[in-house]
């Protein structure tokens, strides 16, 4: 229009009239070029929202595809899984992250368009428009930049993983060319900074997995954001899994600023139980072996353990302490604005033996401890528990200790001490000691070897990881071990032989026989003083080492007086010998050989010193039942040849009955004691009458001289002993001449 007007205006001027003819269009080049970069920005931009859209169908379609049609759970995995193996194998996730790099590509053709545009205008105009264009360049190169070199950097984008395939490609083209001319340095540089062989998508787990301080920093995230209540128990359960997972030093700080203690209350709460119920459930052992685990954490105890003596007694010497806090109620749990308890994961597990390795036993085992130990019942003492009816059962609830008896059955129990457990398995053993081995009680046989294995585990120093066929394995070592022992475990293994020797009645046959000799070779590593025993002959197990060197063990008679709980360990292997008689001699070998000492002397002197402490009547009658039974089980060839009359005469006796035997078995029916002085008072006249049931079945039908006075004065002591003689008179009237 503007030449249209220009020619009229000159005709005019003029006065000549000429029509007018439009010029020939000439397009310049850069016209066309930027008209070319703003429509491939147009058309980029539509293919990218088309795809986009066409995009989401397939993401709608696949997600309708599994849910369609009502099928049945198994129907609709099958499809998902037929409908993802496609996704996978058409490579849709990697077409859908390709879509934004049509974006990308139009906003740079419409930056290039623009700045051809402005620069043709004015080259001002062009510069200002060129260096906004730079800028986001520059910014999107640096970002893209620091992706790919730091897997931390947040800008992720295709196009930088892209780049990080391309470089690691030539990366690892490198490195083997490295290896294959011999460039160790190179290669070396590579393997380290992990260049040659960390993919792009590992290339973060690696980095997470070194970073500890992330696992920490979650798990206070999640500390701070769960709701600490009841309904929360499942998840602060699991959050706290978690802890024992990590590797962290110094204090508890170091997890930050989160309410642990509120959540270790409550874990502890949920699970702290003081009822005498015997069923424990899956989620009660899980929970405890979390829990355990937790408790060792040197952390988790500067947390919960209890430092202000007003509110936790720590002295383990007072009784009090063994009943403060004890019988938790069960009400609704609120958290502990002032300490006037201490943290309930502290009473949950205090002086109890943690498991080692959480197997089912360890856990059950550990449970029943803990509620033992938060019941709230003392131990009664000696005279309280004689003057009830109630049998001994096995680990009865005495005084309310009630350690259940259905797992501790079990031959599958494991080791579930570990070697950090030392103070804690003194102390449960010693509070086992004082509330049921000193009042009667029993503790089961597998109970008990699991705590003798653990006992001289720490006596000899050997590994806790124990097998039940390793009770006395080492007789020797554990023997000098416990010589130089402290009393506290002096005394324990005292307990152990008295637990053991109770135990006798529940065994038959050969295993009683085993147990039998398990409490002689226990009764000979005694730390009393004794003689040297010289060298030993070295055997496999308990019973190969008992036979092979029986003689030395047999020693254990001679200080027998000094062993703690003596008495009623020999009631009951007195018990025992009787009910099966082929278990054979208690402290003497027999057999012709020159080594089968009857260790008769011994045993008078022994029992001596017992008899000094006044013992009841029933006890004294088992001292002289076990006398008599030995000498019963001959050959009378080991007295003869041990026994004289010097080393008899060198035996110093108040006792009677010891007196007596000490005479008969120094004459063995060869010349008559002197019966003068024998007096058979009423305390001891069971025991009298057990020497005169000796003399009538080991001389029955004798003629001997020196016997026969003896069984005249003593046939009135035994039981229904006039019938008896009245019988044989009418059957043989000679024995009334006799």
């Amino acid at each position: 229009m503007v030449d249209v007007m220009i020619f009229l205006t000159n005709n005019l001027a003029s006065g000549n009239h000429t029509p007018y003819s439009q010029p020939q269009f000439q397009l310049s080049s850069s016209s066309i070029t930027i008209n070319c970069l703003f429509f491939a920005s147009l058309s980029a931009s539509l293919v990218a929202a088309l795809a986009s859209v066409v995009a989401l169908q397939w993401v709608a379609d696949y997600d309708a595809a599994i849910t369609r049609g009502g099928s049945s759970p198994e129907d609709r995995a099958k499809r998902r899984q037929f409908r993802y193996t496609g996704v996978v194998w058409w490579k849709m996730s990697e077409i859908i992250a390709a879509l934004p790099l049509l974006l990308y590509c139009s906003v740079i053709v419409f930056f290039a368009g623009l700045i051809m545009w402005m620069w043709s205008l004015h080259y001002v105009v062009g510069i200002v428009v060129a260096g906004g264009a730079g800028l986001a360049v520059l910014f999107y190169g640096i970002s893209t930049f620091l992706s790919t070199a730091f897997v931390s950097a947040p800008f992720r984008t295709p196009l930088g993983r892209w780049i990080y395939i391309a470089v690691h490609f030539w990366f690892s083209v490198v490195y083997l060319l490295a290896r294959a001319l011999h460039i160790p340095s190179v290669a070396v540089w590579f393997e380290k900074g992990h260049l040659a062989y960390t993919g792009s998508r590992r290339r973060e787990d690696r980095e997470v997995d070194k970073r500890n301080e992330l696992a920490v920093d979650s798990l206070v995230w999640l500390a701070n954001h769960l709701s600490i209540s009841q309904d929360s128990y499942d998840r602060l359960l699991l959050l706290v899994g978690e802890l024992p997972k990590l590797s962290w030093k110094g204090s508890f700080d170091s997890l930050g600023d989160a309410p642990w203690f509120l959540i270790f209350d409550l874990l502890g709460w949920k699970n702290l139980k003081t009822d005498e119920d015997l069923s424990i459930s899956k989620q009660e052992m899980h929970s405890f072996g979390i829990l355990a685990q937790l408790y060792r954490l040197p952390q988790v105890q500067e947390i919960i353990s209890p430092t202000h003596p007003l509110f936790y007694l720590s002295d383990e010497t007072e009784e009090e302490y063994w009943l403060q806090c004890c019988g938790k109620g069960t009400s609704q749990w609120s958290p502990k604005l002032y300490p006037d308890s201490p943290n309930s994961l502290f009473l949950l597990l205090r002086d109890v033996p943690l498991p080692s390795n959480n197997t089912i036993a360890e856990l059950e085992l550990t449970i029943s401890l803990s509620r033992w130990r938060n019941s709230a019942h003392p131990a009664p003492d000696r005279e309280e528990h004689q003057q009830q009816n109630a049998s001994r059962s096995v680990l009865s609830t005495i005084g309310g200790f009630a350690i259940p008896n259905q797992f501790l059955k079990k031959d599958s129990l494991e080791v579930w001490f570990s070697r950090d457990n030392q103070h804690l398995f003194t102390t449960a053993v010693q509070r086992l000691r004082n509330s049921l081995v000193e009042s009667g009680g029993e503790i089961p046989a597998t109970f008990l070897d699991r705590l003798r294995l653990y006992f001289e585990s720490i006596i000899t120093g050997s590994a806790s990881n124990l097998d039940i066929e390793t009770c006395l394995s080492a007789p020797p070592r554990y023997r000098d071990a416990l010589s130089q022992a402290d009393g506290i475990m002096v005394t324990l293994h005292y307990a152990f032989i008295l637990s053991l020797a109770r135990n006798l009645k529940y065994y038959f046959g050969d295993e009683k026989a085993r147990k039998v000799k398990e409490v002689i070779l226990m009764l000979w590593t005694a730390p009393v003083s004794r003689s040297h025993v010289g060298n030993l002959a070295r055997g496999v197990g308990m019973e190969k080492f008992f036979d092979a060197n029986k003689p030395q063990i047999m020693t254990w008679i001679q200080n027998a007086d000094e062993i703690g709980h003596i008495e009623e360990i020999l009631e009951h292997l007195a018990v025992a010998q009787t009910d099966q008689p082929e278990i054979g001699p208690l402290w003497r070998v027999t057999g012709p050989s020159a080594d089968a000492d009857p260790h008769f002397t011994e045993g008078i002197e022994a029992f001596s010193y017992i008899m000094l402490r006044d013992p009841s009547p029933a006890r004294h009658r088992t001292l002289i039942q076990l006398l008599c039974r030995d000498i019963e089980l001959g050959p009378l060839e080991t007295f003869t040849s041990h026994l004289t009359i010097s080393r008899l005469g060198y035996i110093w006796t108040t006792d009677p009955c010891l007196k007596f035997l000490a005479q008969y078995v120094e004459g063995m029916g060869k010349r008559s004691p002197n019966i003068s002085s024998v007096k058979i008072e009423e305390p001891w006249k069971g025991s009298w009458a057990r020497i005169a049931t000796h003399l009538l079945e080991c001389h029955e039908g004798t003629d001997s001289q020196f016997i026969l006075p003896l069984q005249a004065l003593l046939w009135h002591v035994l039981p229904d002993a006039g019938s008896t003689i009245c019988e044989r008179a009418l059957r043989e009237p000679r024995i009334l001449v006799s």
